[in-house]
């Protein structure tokens, strides 16, 4: 399947990746192609319709994302357990949202909406914030302790059903080499113009390596790999 949107996609994929100077770690926001969700699962509400505002009013006025809490991710083996919100797509990216201190975005991770419902065929890409704007750690800072072998898990909040995975690939990749389209397809399945193959996957992403200031962000990824354990 194509996948125009990933022209350019270096920089898209570090949209909204930026953070504290004082930090070495923040979390990727990464090109997806928009489709439909699968499963009976809440969805962000669209905006709602209002008469057009004159132009110089147009940014007050469109509504913002609601998130929703539908999953809690937890990963054992290097002490994290928490809420995962549902996110979409931002300008070409998957939304990372922030918010100023105590935030609770801080402490919670991404589902990209238009990726596979856990459990299900196709790839779910979670994503999570490694520090906050003070440098401190926050929902993914343990993340890159994972390792080959380890399981982590997703429980759907609407039904109760937890989902295991069995990680069995981690890579810290430079941000070019991690926006290149055979890792965009894995990390997003057909979200980002990949092919699924019937398998149940979970792809984890956040940001790692050396800050290069506000307009660059950091200069690598970690990504964690993995399938669905029958």
């Amino acid at each position: 399947m194509a996948a125009p949107l990933l022209v350019a996609a270096a920089g898209l994929l570090l949209a909204g990746c930026g953070g504290n100077a004082a930090s070495t770690d923040r979390v990727d926001a990464g090109v997806v192609r928009p489709v439909r969700p699968q499963g009976d699962l809440p969805e962000r509400p669209p905006p709602t319709a209002a008469p057009s505002p004159p132009a110089d009013a147009v940014a007050a006025t469109r509504a913002a994302p609601v998130y929703q809490t539908v999953f809690r991710f937890a990963a054992p083996s290097v002490g994290i357990d928490l809420p995962v919100i549902t996110v979409g797509v931002v300008h070409g990216a998957m939304d990372a949202p922030e918010g100023p201190l105590p935030s609770p975005f801080w402490r919670e991770a991404f589902w990209l909406d238009q990726g596979a419902v856990p459990g299900t065929p196709g790839t779910s890409t979670i994503a999570g914030h490694l520090d906050d704007t003070a440098g401190q750690p926050a929902a993914f800072w343990n993340i890159r302790q994972l390792k080959v072998g380890d399981v982590v898990s997703l429980t759907r909040l609407a039904d109760g059903v937890t989902v295991r995975y069995h990680i069995s690939e981690v890579d810290v990749l430079t941000d070019s080499v991690a926006a290149s389209p055979p890792y965009l397809h894995r990390l997003y399945g057909s979200a980002g113009g990949g092919v699924d193959d019937g398998t149940a996957r979970i792809s984890l992403i956040t940001c790692t390596g050396h800050w290069r200031g506000s307009a660059a962000g950091y200069d690598h990824r970690f990504i964690a790999f993995g399938e669905m354990v029958a």
